[in-house]
């Protein structure tokens, strides 16, 4: 590198002016060793000399010193082996473990749903006044929420529950499976704004003529146990000894309801008013409010209760529940309270390897005088310990991704299937960036109080605590003030 050649040149021309002065300091009657030493001094500080050179270069005056600091950290770090890495291997758990529960927050929190403008859906319920609990909705409902309701697109149905929705499947010369099943209305899809992969949607609600015993497929099913076979489309499987159609294949990232292998739709039996079942999924209208939702809904039950006493009590109020909220429920109580958990855990890690620093800097606060009584500026001294700080944060930083890394691994196995998208956690760029910005903070936790510590040095007392005492003082040890402070 450039740099690296003009230090190489510098260098070389520096001790061609040392000789040459000692060369003139020998001919004047000097002995050779008193000559070099005349000429250093004849010549003043050689350091100091090499540093206004550099800094007359520019910015990389700034990574020769970066350089500098960095090769006399790591050789700080072999010197004080114990208390540094344990500081950083106290500092790697921190990182790893809020690195770990960040990637889960990331995948089932952050991500965006597989569906187009996600905040538009809603689930939609009942629930009678003073009641804690939910109440259903019934088949016939669609019509009702469809056309006496202006503020939804469009509005699809499907089980509260996933459970008693298991069927046996069979495809053509393929052994039969037990598979998860998500009885849904035609419109489920178009709600959702989705299209399959491969295939078509059902047809319309309206489109009574055309609707039949149709399947759509997952993803994870269609490679798994059709083996990807695109031809698979258009032709009959058994599920439960009946023959279907396969109408289409949805894409890798549908996977709602959760765990949902396969899709068909309701059966005719469900019509009624009586079997109450059911949750709608809903699309709004641009610019709706929840509060729009919910006079509107009101509107509808409190007509529902006229028409059909039979069914429906006269108080009714409407639960909606954004589909993003709904999708995660109670994990994202849970992950939020684990990650602000881990984050506590960090702080306490930064505060144990700010202490180990500190004491480290402490024992060498000779040193740190010696430096300044030289002519060390305090920028070059915090430079130093910056530089310390963010060494010691990239290794923490690395060893942290590792442990995130196996962290990951072992709460995606033991989670709960329930929660969704959890297989997605991984180390991706997000997670890498998280976990960088944390081990930048944590190096400047590790510096900040070396740092003070160096503010506050008498660099005069402590080279005299250092040197031999000639005569007694009076006044309290400086080392012992320092270290009161510290504490």
């Amino acid at each position: 590198m450039r740099w690296l050649r003009r230090n190489e040149d510098l260098e070389r021309e520096l001790e061609a002016h040392l000789e040459l002065e000692a060369e003139e300091q020998a001919d004047s009657g000097l002995a050779p060793d008193e000559a070099r030493y005349a000429a250093r001094r004849a010549f003043g500080n050689v350091t100091s000399v090499k540093e206004d050179t550099r800094r007359a270069w520019g910015w990389m005056q700034g990574l020769d010193a970066i350089a500098r600091d960095l090769r006399f950290a790591l050789r700080t770090f072999r010197r004080g082996t114990g208390a540094y890495v344990f500081a950083i291997v106290v500092l790697a758990v921190g990182i790893g473990m809020t690195t770990a529960l960040f990637s889960l927050v990331h995948a089932v929190l952050l991500q965006p749903l597989p569906f187009p403008n996600q905040n538009a859906l809603r689930v939609v319920w009942k629930a009678l006044p003073g009641s804690p609990y939910a109440v259903e909705l019934a088949y016939a409902e669609v019509e009702d929420l469809t056309e006496g309701i202006d503020v939804f697109e469009s509005v699809a149905v499907l089980p509260t529950t996933p459970y008693a929705n298991g069927r046996v499947v069979q495809g053509p010369g393929l052994e039969p499976v037990d598979v998860d099943t998500a009885p849904v209305s035609p419109d489920f899809f178009r709600t959702l704004g989705v299209t399959p992969m491969l295939g078509q949607d059902f047809p319309p609600s309206g489109d009574d003529e055309a609707r039949g015993p149709t399947v759509i497929l997952s993803h994870d099913l269609w490679r798994g146990y059709f083996s990807a076979d695109r031809s698979i489309i258009g032709r009959k499987i058994s599920i439960d000894g009946r023959a279907y159609g396969v109408r289409g294949v949805m894409g890798p990232s549908i996977d709602f309801p959760r765990r949902a292998e396969l899709w068909l739709l309701l059966s005719n039996s469900s019509a009624g008013r009586g079997g109450q079942w059911l949750q709608a999924i809903a699309r709004v209208v641009p610019g709706t409010s929840d509060e729009q939702v919910s006079a509107q809904l009101r509107g509808l039950f409190k007509r529902q209760a006229e028409e059909y006493p039979q069914f429906y009590p006269a108080a009714q109020e409407p639960v909606i529940k954004r589909l993003t909220d709904y999708w995660t429920g109670s994990t994202r109580l849970q992950l939020l309270v684990s990650l602000g958990s881990s984050f506590l855990l960090l702080i306490a890690a930064c505060i144990t390897a700010g202490n180990l620093f500190l004491s480290r800097a402490f024992a060498r606060r000779q040193e740190i005088a010696t430096r300044t009584s030289l002519g060390a500026t305090a920028r070059q001294v915090f430079s130093q310990f910056a530089v310390e700080g963010l060494a010691a944060g990239m290794i923490a930083g690395t060893l942290g991704l590792a442990i995130a890394w196996a962290l990951i691994e072992l709460l995606v196995a033991w989670a709960p299937a329930e929660i969704p998208r959890i297989a997605d956690a991984g180390i991706h760029s997000e997670v890498i960036f998280f976990a960088a910005s944390v081990s930048l903070l944590t190096a400047l936790a590790c510096s900040l109080a070396p740092t003070w510590l160096t503010s506050r040095l008498n660099a005069a007392l402590f080279l005299r605590e250092g040197g031999v005492r000639l005569t007694g003082g009076r006044g309290p040890n400086p080392s012992v003030r320092i270290r009161a402070r510290a504490r």
